[in-house]
């Protein structure tokens, strides 16, 4: 793969941190990567704590680092805050977003070099890979709810988000992209970016090479944690429909919100086993989210 790869682009490997002792697995992997020499990369580090907890870390990492580490201290509790000053910080022609409860596989950044070369998008997604513990339900792994697979509508990818994902600096820039604080502690505020990029002329492509893993932790692993992420990925999309749209189509998606979410309670009811159960449930939140979004009703923080 390296030896495809002509023009040798630069990144910025972008991570937003908060008390999370896993960011040094994250910048282990990092270090493992194929191909650091052949590039220009630079990690950025901003941490979203009030007092500098990240620091010691990065600090301890960076005698064997293998490239260079840049720490910013971006503390508003807010993860919107962090991704822009990511933003604010980065220089390379692309930008890669990735979480810091994640790794990252050997030839990860080859990956994304090799797309970036031979295709044309603006944004390149990769998968990320759930790893659950050993003791994980059943119903869990079948599910396997905790992975971020691309998604595709009617043949184009439409929506994107910051788990594992390289950037064009110079598109962010062009149609003057942030990140909204106002989903700083819900989330959902890659949807939107991502939604906005795709509005406004850019183009989502996948990665399949540029695999990552994350592994979930035992507070993840009820319904309620899945149904509450859920019904916030709902109302985020809910959001971006009804600021689109008008009134008349907004009571067109709210009534087939409700529809659905009808459907996926009745489905969830009547489904033989607690896999089929889950997932109707789950299903069923999102329809759920999206119909309060447009009614307008409040969402929670889920950070």
């Amino acid at each position: 793969m390296e030896s495809s790869i002509q023009h040798l682009p630069n990144f910025d490997i972008c991570i937003c941190t908060y008390k999370r002792a896993s960011l040094k697995d994250l910048l282990a992997s990092l270090n493992r990567l194929d191909g650091l020499e052949s590039f220009s990369v630079r990690v950025i580090i901003a941490d979203n704590d009030d007092h500098p907890s990240a620091k010691p870390i990065v600090e301890e990492f960076r005698k064997s680092a293998r490239f260079q580490i840049t720490y910013v201290h971006a503390p508003k509790h807010n993860i919107s805050v962090a991704r822009n000053a990511c933003l604010d910080e980065a220089r390379a022609q692309w930008l890669i977003f990735i979480d810091d409860d994640e790794t990252v596989s050997e030839n990860w950044l080859l990956a994304f070099a090799s797309e970036v070369e031979k295709t044309s998008a603006d944004v390149y997604l990769g998968a990320v890979k759930a790893i659950y513990p050993d003791d994980t339900d059943d119903w869990l792994r079948t599910n396997d709810f905790h992975s971020t697979r691309v998604v595709y509508r009617k043949g184009r990818i439409v929506q994107g988000y910051t788990t594992n994902t390289c950037v064009r600096r110079s598109t962010i820039e062009n149609f003057k992209l942030r990140f909204d604080p106002a989903f700083g502690k819900t989330g959902g505020e890659d949807t939107v970016f991502f939604s906005t990029l795709v509005t406004l002329g850019g183009k989502i492509a996948a990665c399949p090479g540029a695999l990552a893993y994350e592994a979930v932790p035992k507070s993840r692993l009820t319904l309620r944690w899945l149904c509450d992420r859920k019904y916030r990925s709902g109302y985020t999309q809910g959001l971006i429909w009804v600021n689109k749209t008008g009134y008349v189509k907004r009571i067109e998606i709210m009534v087939i919100s409700v529809v659905k979410w009808m459907f996926c309670s009745i489905c969830s009811l009547i489904a033989y086993g607690k896999t089929r159960s889950s997932y109707w449930r789950v299903r069923g939140a999102l329809h759920h989210g999206v119909f309060a979004a447009c009614l307008g009703l409040g969402q929670k923080e889920l950070y």
